[in-house]
Protein backbone atom coordinates (compact mmCIF):
# COMPACT_ATOMS: atom_id res chain seq x y z
CA UNK A 1 0.00 0.00 0.00
CA UNK A 2 1.69 3.37 -0.86
CA UNK A 3 1.49 6.65 1.29
CA UNK A 4 -1.19 8.71 0.60
CA UNK A 5 -0.42 12.47 0.25
CA UNK A 6 -3.25 15.18 0.28
CA UNK A 7 -3.17 18.41 -1.14
CA UNK A 8 -5.29 21.45 -2.54
CA UNK A 9 -6.16 20.56 -6.07
CA UNK A 10 -4.53 22.97 -8.77
CA UNK A 11 -5.75 24.10 -12.48
CA UNK A 12 -3.45 20.96 -13.84
CA UNK A 13 -5.16 18.29 -12.10
CA UNK A 14 -8.46 19.14 -14.01
CA UNK A 15 -7.49 16.01 -16.36
CA UNK A 16 -6.96 13.56 -13.74
CA UNK A 17 -9.97 15.08 -11.50
CA UNK A 18 -12.30 14.47 -14.86
CA UNK A 19 -10.74 11.13 -15.35
CA UNK A 20 -11.48 10.24 -11.59
CA UNK A 21 -14.83 11.10 -11.95
CA UNK A 22 -15.60 9.55 -14.96
CA UNK A 23 -14.01 5.95 -13.67
CA UNK A 24 -16.54 6.55 -10.15
CA UNK A 25 -19.19 7.07 -12.80
CA UNK A 26 -18.54 4.13 -14.69
CA UNK A 27 -18.19 1.52 -11.82
CA UNK A 28 -20.70 3.13 -9.76
CA UNK A 29 -23.42 4.95 -12.49
CA UNK A 30 -26.00 5.89 -10.14
CA UNK A 31 -23.54 7.24 -7.03
CA UNK A 32 -22.85 10.60 -9.26
CA UNK A 33 -25.18 13.40 -10.24
CA UNK A 34 -23.72 13.46 -13.58
CA UNK A 35 -24.13 10.82 -16.05
CA UNK A 36 -20.80 9.04 -17.63
CA UNK A 37 -22.21 10.77 -21.17
CA UNK A 38 -22.71 14.25 -19.40
CA UNK A 39 -19.56 13.81 -17.60
CA UNK A 40 -17.80 13.12 -20.42
CA UNK A 41 -18.92 16.05 -22.54
CA UNK A 42 -17.06 18.52 -19.27
CA UNK A 43 -14.33 20.40 -21.29
CA UNK A 44 -11.43 19.77 -19.30
CA UNK A 45 -11.01 23.88 -19.78
CA UNK A 46 -13.97 24.77 -18.02
CA UNK A 47 -13.09 21.91 -14.97
CA UNK A 48 -9.71 23.96 -15.00
CA UNK A 49 -11.50 27.23 -14.51
CA UNK A 50 -13.41 26.22 -11.75
CA UNK A 51 -10.86 25.26 -9.90
CA UNK A 52 -8.98 28.29 -10.63
CA UNK A 53 -11.49 30.36 -9.27
CA UNK A 54 -12.11 28.20 -6.32
CA UNK A 55 -8.22 28.66 -5.67
CA UNK A 56 -8.82 32.43 -5.91
CA UNK A 57 -11.42 32.44 -3.12
CA UNK A 58 -9.97 31.47 0.16
CA UNK A 59 -13.17 29.95 1.69
CA UNK A 60 -13.16 27.43 -0.93
CA UNK A 61 -10.76 24.43 -1.23
CA UNK A 62 -11.06 21.17 -3.55
CA UNK A 63 -8.21 18.99 -2.11
CA UNK A 64 -7.10 15.70 -3.75
CA UNK A 65 -5.47 12.19 -2.40
CA UNK A 66 -2.52 11.11 -3.99
CA UNK A 67 -0.68 7.23 -4.61
CA UNK A 68 2.53 8.09 -5.54
CA UNK A 69 1.54 10.82 -8.81
CA UNK A 70 -1.70 9.46 -8.96
CA UNK A 71 -4.83 11.10 -8.61
CA UNK A 72 -7.20 8.60 -6.27
CA UNK A 73 -9.50 10.64 -4.14
CA UNK A 74 -11.63 14.52 -4.31
CA UNK A 75 -13.12 16.43 -2.72
CA UNK A 76 -14.29 19.94 -2.18
CA UNK A 77 -16.21 22.57 0.05
CA UNK A 78 -16.99 26.41 -0.42
CA UNK A 79 -18.47 28.92 1.56
CA UNK A 80 -22.04 29.86 0.15
CA UNK A 81 -22.11 33.29 -1.28
CA UNK A 82 -25.36 35.09 -0.38
CA UNK A 83 -24.68 36.89 2.63
CA UNK A 84 -28.22 35.06 4.34
CA UNK A 85 -26.15 31.69 3.71
CA UNK A 86 -22.81 32.40 4.63
CA UNK A 87 -23.22 30.92 7.79
CA UNK A 88 -23.09 27.63 5.99
CA UNK A 89 -20.26 25.57 3.83
CA UNK A 90 -21.68 22.85 0.90
CA UNK A 91 -19.41 19.95 1.40
CA UNK A 92 -19.64 18.22 -2.33
CA UNK A 93 -17.56 16.51 -5.32
CA UNK A 94 -16.72 13.41 -2.99
CA UNK A 95 -15.15 10.72 -4.86
CA UNK A 96 -12.15 7.66 -4.45
CA UNK A 97 -10.74 5.27 -7.02
CA UNK A 98 -12.09 2.07 -7.19
CA UNK A 99 -8.87 0.42 -6.37
CA UNK A 100 -8.30 2.91 -3.64
CA UNK A 101 -11.09 2.39 -1.30
CA UNK A 102 -11.74 1.45 2.83
CA UNK A 103 -8.19 2.70 3.07
CA UNK A 104 -9.74 5.91 4.76
CA UNK A 105 -9.13 8.40 1.60
CA UNK A 106 -12.96 9.25 1.92
CA UNK A 107 -12.53 10.06 5.76
CA UNK A 108 -9.80 11.87 5.59
CA UNK A 109 -10.77 14.26 2.66
CA UNK A 110 -13.72 15.08 4.77
CA UNK A 111 -11.67 15.83 7.99
CA UNK A 112 -9.15 17.99 6.21
CA UNK A 113 -12.47 20.16 4.89
CA UNK A 114 -14.12 20.19 8.10
CA UNK A 115 -10.88 21.57 9.48
CA UNK A 116 -11.03 23.91 6.88
CA UNK A 117 -14.81 25.14 7.11
CA UNK A 118 -14.26 25.95 10.74
CA UNK A 119 -12.02 28.19 10.33
CA UNK A 120 -13.74 30.30 8.08
CA UNK A 121 -15.28 33.41 9.52
CA UNK A 122 -18.59 32.79 10.09
CA UNK A 123 -19.07 29.56 8.99
CA UNK A 124 -21.09 27.58 11.22
CA UNK A 125 -22.39 24.63 9.65
CA UNK A 126 -21.68 22.44 6.02
CA UNK A 127 -24.27 20.98 4.07
CA UNK A 128 -24.30 18.03 1.44
CA UNK A 129 -26.18 16.46 -0.08
CA UNK A 130 -26.14 12.34 -1.58
CA UNK A 131 -27.92 9.95 -3.50
CA UNK A 132 -29.81 7.24 -0.72
CA UNK A 133 -27.95 4.71 -2.95
CA UNK A 134 -24.51 5.46 -2.23
CA UNK A 135 -24.65 4.04 1.46
CA UNK A 136 -20.82 3.77 2.51
CA UNK A 137 -20.84 7.41 2.02
CA UNK A 138 -24.05 7.97 4.29
CA UNK A 139 -22.50 5.86 6.30
CA UNK A 140 -19.56 7.41 6.75
CA UNK A 141 -21.15 11.30 7.02
CA UNK A 142 -22.66 9.93 9.52
CA UNK A 143 -19.95 8.73 11.76
CA UNK A 144 -18.61 12.00 10.90
CA UNK A 145 -21.39 13.85 12.62
CA UNK A 146 -23.67 14.50 9.88
CA UNK A 147 -27.11 14.07 10.23
CA UNK A 148 -29.94 13.45 7.55
CA UNK A 149 -32.32 16.89 7.94
CA UNK A 150 -34.41 16.64 4.26
CA UNK A 151 -35.10 13.72 2.09
CA UNK A 152 -36.01 14.51 -1.64
CA UNK A 153 -38.09 11.86 -2.90
CA UNK A 154 -37.48 11.28 -7.21
CA UNK A 155 -34.42 13.93 -6.81
CA UNK A 156 -33.16 11.68 -9.69
CA UNK A 157 -34.26 9.78 -12.29
CA UNK A 158 -32.31 7.57 -14.50
CA UNK A 159 -33.62 6.16 -17.45
CA UNK A 160 -37.08 5.32 -15.85
CA UNK A 161 -35.75 4.30 -12.03
CA UNK A 162 -35.29 7.41 -9.40
CA UNK A 163 -33.68 8.03 -6.87
CA UNK A 164 -34.10 9.59 -3.33
CA UNK A 165 -31.39 12.36 -2.13
CA UNK A 166 -30.47 13.29 1.69
CA UNK A 167 -29.62 16.52 2.58
CA UNK A 168 -26.96 16.34 5.78
CA UNK A 169 -25.83 18.79 7.85
CA UNK A 170 -22.91 18.63 10.28
CA UNK A 171 -23.43 21.74 13.11
CA UNK A 172 -19.88 23.20 13.30
CA UNK A 173 -20.52 25.87 16.06
CA UNK A 174 -23.44 27.80 17.56
CA UNK A 175 -23.06 31.40 17.26
CA UNK A 176 -21.83 31.55 20.88
CA UNK A 177 -19.25 29.35 20.22
CA UNK A 178 -17.93 30.28 16.51
CA UNK A 179 -14.25 30.69 16.94
CA UNK A 180 -12.53 33.95 16.57
CA UNK A 181 -12.28 34.93 12.55
CA UNK A 182 -8.77 34.75 12.67
CA UNK A 183 -8.23 32.18 9.71
CA UNK A 184 -5.87 28.96 9.66
CA UNK A 185 -4.93 27.10 6.74
CA UNK A 186 -5.72 23.63 6.42
CA UNK A 187 -3.22 21.13 7.43
CA UNK A 188 -2.33 20.40 3.50
CA UNK A 189 0.94 19.61 1.83
CA UNK A 190 1.73 22.04 -0.96
CA UNK A 191 3.82 20.03 -2.94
Amino acid sequence: MSTIRYRALRSQDAVDMKQLWLDVIAYEPGVMLLTYEEQLKVPVKRLAHDVNGMLADPSALVIGAFADKELVGVAAVEQQLTLRQSHRARLWGLCVARGHRRQGIARQLVKLLITHASTLEGVEQMNLEVLECAEAAIALFTELGFHCFCKEPHAVRDSGVYQDELRMLKVLFTPEEAPPADPVDPPVSAG
